[in-house]
């Protein structure tokens, strides 16, 4: 708290600019969300403050809050675009990626002005091979393709990519069929930046070898592309992304070195500064992308600079503040961005802390607490988002810090640099670094391929998150007054009090839910016990690959179970998986599972005893035993439970020649009603079950084989006597499900449909004693 004191002397002219700050939030806060109850309060407390404790700032404050409210540029402005089958023309603004037979980026029309995502699916290696050689940023294109707003999320805690696109002022994507044509159009002088940009990652993609050149890109000019995506999910999942992000140290050593190679040249001091100041400065935020960290660290950088100039008291947390405005005040949507968030706080954090930091004689210590500051600071950030914290994290931030920030960041520099002039003799070095970094990877990699050393939070409610900062400020309060021996430890002490607070929770939670999700044409139902007593996965979702040359694969291709389902788990906040139930062999109930795999603990793999596993399943099978998980086959008549949940299997009682009659069909009591699962079974089945089970009434029925027209007959849906209906199915799908005829014997029998390709996932909270609530995404 004393350097906060100490930013605010009487000598600086900015002494209260940190004030405004939150002036500026609210009013994006107000023009993206409404005046909510809870916003307008805590506005109101604000700004009463400050028109009472510091009136002309209040005045400044509501000016502010006014204009950001007022302009609708980045969040509501009009489009005057349509949906359909037509030519586009535009420039690209963005480096186009090729990934595969994909090319991405963004596409400013001249008229309307307006940007649009670009997604191309180039037809030839030979035409891949030509826009990897010709195709610039700037070029001005024509497509002709499908022009469609982005789609809302329809999972419960799926990203949602329609609000993160209109944060950037997008509101239409271009699935283009058809490239027609591109030629060179007049450049501005901020594409001739961004070209140079592009040179840059063009030439290190070209001389170095992977993954150097990847960590080249992100260190150098913020480009993360070239990382490959298991790389990059474990700097995410393993709370180590922030390494690759452009930040003050990267500036703040260009900075230095420039600096002194001026002073070297005989510049004197005040042009050197000036120099950085008004063409080095803006020169790399520039060709760095330009993101909420590089802003950051370079407007930082410029006041520090600054201050130096006008002989103005150096204020690390004016300067911050100021960076703050002026980045939110140039890009607006940056608010939403989890870089600026977590740089921005961070590095707060850090500066409110500096004199406290200072106790700790020696710098493994002062790396051990900052270290441990940060995460703490971050984890509200890290939770909301990504709903799990590695407990590597921390030792691992104690070692990669370090190795990159002093040994990779600089080497990169450097060889960039002599690159130019004698790249032979620096040659061995750039081998011996690449195979340092391909270790690290790998490394990393297999650890986060443990998710027993993941902490699995759910996604926090506002209640939880406001308890939490609570809690994080509380702690910072301590370690700032308590001995510097007993800091060390808070750390340590806070993460073992989450993950208490999370056990006691879970267990003492008397909410259990079914979740159909949406995983497009396919199945995947979640079934959530009451107090944490199981949680059962029927069936995972899946997706037909076609065969593929080796030019069309992308780095890394969709998977239905690690890109959906698995996402949807850690929201649920779900450790592992006491069973996952594989009604049959179908591609589109089974291949998620490879997803899975490696990604979350699943203690009981359970699939019938008819169920005959091919090549590829026998191999994930095998996986999953390796890692204890545990093989049990049912057929009909089995049972079991689990508190007052009781599972009865139904089917299948022989082999048949089709696989759909070979699902199990599971009748289930969850909470005060009973369900009815029944896979993909046809007609002929459906008869068996009404004449073996005549007392087979259910609440709920998951409908048969995505409302295909060869199940749900009239006499079992008559003998089932559902209130409610489910149907699992992908919008728009080829085989024309759900049928009519089934829509209309649903209809007929005053059976309430809900259907994942209209309502989105739809998920049904209980307890042992009554229906809570049915819910949908849409």
């Amino acid at each position: 708290m004393n350097a906060l004191k100490s930013s605010l002397q009487k000598d600086n002219p900015f002494e209260r600019f940190y004030l405004l700050i939150p002036a500026a939030i609210i009013g994006i806060l107000l023009k993206d969300h409404g005046f909510s109850v809870a916003l307008m309060v805590i506005s109101l407390v604000y700004l009463c403050y400050l028109l009472l404790r510091r009136p002309m700032y209040g005045c400044i404050a509501i000016i502010i809050c006014s204009l950001y409210w007022c302009d609708a540029s980045f969040l509501d402005h009009p489009t005057y675009l349509k949906a359909g089958t037509q030519f586009v023309t535009g420039k690209l603004t963005d480096l186009p990626v090729i990934d595969g037979d994909q090319l991405t980026s963004r596409l400013t029309l001249e008229k309307p002005r307006e940007t649009i995502r670009l997604s191309y699916t180039i037809k030839s290696k030979e035409e891949k091979q030509q826009l990897v050689s010709d195709l610039r940023l700037g070029m001005s294109c024509t497509f002709k393709g499908e022009l469609s707003p982005p789609k809302a999320p329809s999972n419960f805690y799926a990203f949602d990519y329609k609000t993160y696109l209109q944060h950037q002022g997008i509101r239409w994507q271009l699935k283009a069929g058809a490239l027609v044509g591109c030629n060179e159009d007049a450049l501005t002088g901020l594409d001739r930046l961004k070209r140079i940009r592009q040179a840059g990652i063009d030439y290190v993609n070209h001389w170095f070898p992977s993954p150097l050149n990847g960590m080249m890109d992100a260190l150098i000019f913020g480009e993360e592309n070239e990382i490959s995506p298991d790389v990059m999910d474990a700097y995410q999942n393993l709370g180590l992304i922030h390494l690759l992000a452009v930040s003050g140290l990267h500036v703040s050593l260009i900075v230095g070195v420039l600096y002194f190679l001026l002073l070297r040249l005989g510049v004197i001091k005040e042009q050197a500064r000036a120099i950085l100041l008004f063409f080095i400065l803006p020169f790399y935020a520039l060709i760095t992308g330009f993101t909420p960290s590089v802003m950051r660290a370079v407007v930082m950088t410029a006041c520090l600079l600054l201050a130096s100039t006008l002989n103005i008291q150096r204020s690390p947390i004016v300067a911050l503040s100021l960076a703050a405005f002026i980045n939110l005040a140039i890009a607006p949507s940056s608010l939403y961005a989890i870089g600026f968030q977590l740089s921005y706080l961070i590095v707060f954090a850090l500066i409110v802390s500096s004199e406290t930091l200072q106790r700790y004689p020696s710098f493994v210590l002062k790396l051990f607490m900052t270290t441990g500051l940060s995460q703490i600071v971050a984890l509200p950030i890290i939770l909301y988002n990504f709903y799990s914290i590695s407990l590597f994290s921390f030792v691992l931030n104690l070692i990669f810090i370090p190795f990159i920030s002093l040994i990779v960041l600089p080497f990169a520099l450097t060889a960039l640099s002599l690159s130019f002039f004698c790249f032979p003799l620096i040659t061995p070095f750039v081998h011996i670094m690449n195979q340092l970094l391909r270790i690290a990877h790998e490394g990393l990699v297999d650890l986060n391929h443990l998710p027993s050393f993941s902490l699995v939070i759910g996604k926090p409610t506002a209640l939880i998150l406001g308890m939490l900062c609570l809690a994080i400020f509380g702690v910072l309060w301590i370690w700032q007054r308590a001995h510097h021996w007993i800091g060390l430890w808070l750390p340590v002490a806070f993460i073992c009090g989450i993950v208490g607070i999370h056990n006691v929770s879970a267990y003492a939670s008397p909410y259990g839910s079914v979740t159909f999700l949406d995983v497009g044409q396919g199945d995947a139902c979640l079934i959530l016990l009451p107090h944490h007593q199981g949680a059962y996965l029927l069936d995972t979702g899946g997706t037909l690959s076609y065969p593929e040359k080796d030019w069309q694969k992308p780095q890394r291709a969709f998977n239905i179970g690690r890109d959906v389902v698995l996402n949807e788990l850690k929201g649920y906040g779900i450790q592992a998986l006491d069973g996952l139930i594989l009604t049959h062999r179908d591609y589109d109930h089974v291949q998620g599972l490879s997803g899975l795999l490696h990604n979350i603990t699943i203690k009981r793999l359970i699939i019938s005893k008819v169920f005959q596993p091919n090549e590829q399943e026998m191999e994930w099978f095998g996986e999953l035993q390796k890692t204890g998980t545990q093989l049990v086959r049912l057929s009909k008549g089995d049972i079991w439970k689990v508190g007052k949940t009781q599972f009865h299997v139904l089917w299948p009682e022989r082999p048949s020649r089709q696989a759909n009659n070979q699902s199990l069909v599971i009748r289930a009591k969850l909470g005060p009603l009973k369900w009815l699962f029944t896979g993909d079974i046809e007609k002929e089945v459906e008869d068996s079950l009404v004449r073996e089970n005549p007392t087979m009434e259910a609440d709920i029925l998951k409908v048969a084989h995505h409302g295909s027209k060869t199940s749900s007959s009239a006499h079992f849906l008559n003998a089932v006597h559902p209130e409610l209906a489910i149907i699992s199915v992908g919008e728009h799908n080829p085989f024309g499900h759900p049928n009519s005829e089934v829509l209309t014997r649903l209809s007929n029998r005053q059976i309430k449909l809900l259907r994942t390709d209209k309502n989105g996932a739809v998920r049904i909270i209980f307890t042992n004693k009554a229906i809570i609530n049915v819910e949908t995404v849409k």
